[in-house]
């Protein structure tokens, strides 16, 4: 089976050496991550972290939106980087370790990963059985 990957620039604070001293700074780097896919084995705890993510559901404003938990949001965050990063040139170890320590960082990719690949991901793939 072919993995489909996709890439995604990530900020996150590195420790950089400037004048023999070092300094946090915000680095952008390209990573690339493999696509989610359910017949993945590697993939299987990923997306059964779905299940316990939302968990109310609230009216605000007449619309309906889902209260994620943020334990299980930070759990799935590092499954989802763990699973389907690619390390490679452009975005190695030591990137990996550095962005996995950025709180802000795991964050927003936590909101972006769940928006534009979680979740049409899970629905989709829900629509089809």
């Amino acid at each position: 089976m072919e993995q489909t990957t996709f890439q995604k620039e990530i900020k996150f604070k590195s420790n950089i050496m400037k004048d023999g001293v070092f300094n946090y700074e915000i680095v952008t780097k390209t990573a690339t991550f493999k696509e989610l896919n359910e017949l993945d084995p590697t993939q299987h705890s990923l997306i059964f972290l779905v299940s316990p993510l939302f968990v109310e559901q609230k009216q605000i404003g007449g619309e309906k939106h889902m209260i994620a938990d943020p334990i299980v949001l930070k759990d799935l965050t590092i499954e989802a980087i763990n699973c389907l990063l690619i390390l490679n040139n452009d975005f190695n170890i030591q990137d990996k370790v550095e962005f996995m320590n950025d709180g802000i960082a795991l964050l927003k990719f936590a909101q972006w990963f769940i928006k534009e690949k979680f979740s049409a991901f899970f629905f989709n793939s829900i629509a089809n059985y």
